[in-house]
């Protein structure tokens, strides 16, 4: 008889999530040489080898990919019976991802709700990039995730399809004869990816003067009336103007705000959390007015 401890199961789930082994480690708050300890570990209880290591990426090797969803499965089981044991009607922890452009409409009242309605419950929020929270819930290390994508995932609850528009600071003036000064998140932000897309459609110039994975320091440089960038309707601070599709900016498209949702049967403290998630985005659709005086 062969045991296995789940940490090595969920070692090689991070690992085939992120296609990292450093990346992992820093999900699961190990060392790298740990993580690999593990990876080796599994792959010898196993008698398989699962993942083709190289200095620039890791993928699954066809062994690993025909066990992803038995150990995805088993890790799932595993948590739902310890949810059942430990669990008391509301209480629990639910790990939620949260997009950083999502976090200012959604966790001011979600937190208070948890706080005041839910204190037993544990609530750990992680704000990351939307691509990096989908990986996350796919590596089981994330029970929901709020995500704003350029396209709608077919396993996903879709929350709110807003408005993507080209925003800048009041005083920010285009020069008709220059490139587009831009500023962007990180490579991976699907509001990079819409207006990029566009701009290159269209074959207008661009000239890419600020980039950061730090959301609010892409607001700064915006500020400071030395660029524009895009942002979703619901989203733009009142201290911004929008602007008006024309000859050198494209007209935009929609995001896509979803609820990403771990498989499988959830807690009850998580389907309080998902209901919650739901309602708020109900009630700001119908708070939410016409977006007006677009310049």
């Amino acid at each position: 008889m062969i045991d296995i401890d789940t940490k090595l199961f969920r070692s090689f789930l991070c690992v085939a999530a992120e296609q990292s082994f450093s990346t992992a480690a820093r999900r699961l708050e190990y060392s790298q040489a740990t993580m690999s300890l593990h990876i080796r570990a599994l792959e010898e209880k196993l008698g398989a080898r699962l993942l083709h290591r190289s200095p620039h990426n890791v993928t699954l090797t066809a062994e690993g990919h025909r066990l992803l969803p038995e150990i995805r499965a088993l890790v799932d089981m595993h948590d739902r019976m310890v949810g059942r044991l430990q669990s008391g009607p509301v209480y629990g922890q639910v790990r939620l991802g949260v997009e950083e452009a999502c976090a200012v409409s959604l966790l001011p009242g979600l937190l208070k709700y948890v706080v005041e309605e839910h204190p037993s419950m544990d609530l750990d929020v992680r704000c990351e990039p939307g691509e990096r929270l989908g990986h996350m819930v796919e590596a089981r290390l994330l029970d929901l995730a709020v995500v704003s994508l350029p396209r709608e995932e077919p396993s996903a609850l879709v929350l709110q399809r807003p408005q993507l528009h080209w925003v800048a600071s009041p005083d920010f003036r285009l020069d008709s004869e220059a490139p587009v000064p831009v500023a962007w998140g990180e490579k991976d932000s699907p509001f990079r990816a819409a207006g990029i897309a566009e701009l290159s459609r269209r074959g207008i110039a661009s000239r890419e003067i600020f980039r950061s994975s730090d959301e609010q320091a892409v607001k700064v440089a915006v500020a400071a009336g030395i660029a524009v960038t895009v942002m979703a309707e619901g989203t733009i601070p009142d201290t911004f103007k929008v602007l008006l599709p024309r000859a050198t900016l494209p007209p935009l498209g929609k995001a896509f705000i979803q609820l990403l949702e771990r498989p499988g049967p959830h807690s009850e403290a998580t389907e309080l959390v998902k209901r919650k998630i739901i309602d708020t985005y109900r009630e700001l659709d119908r708070r939410t007015p016409p977006m007006a005086d677009a310049v």
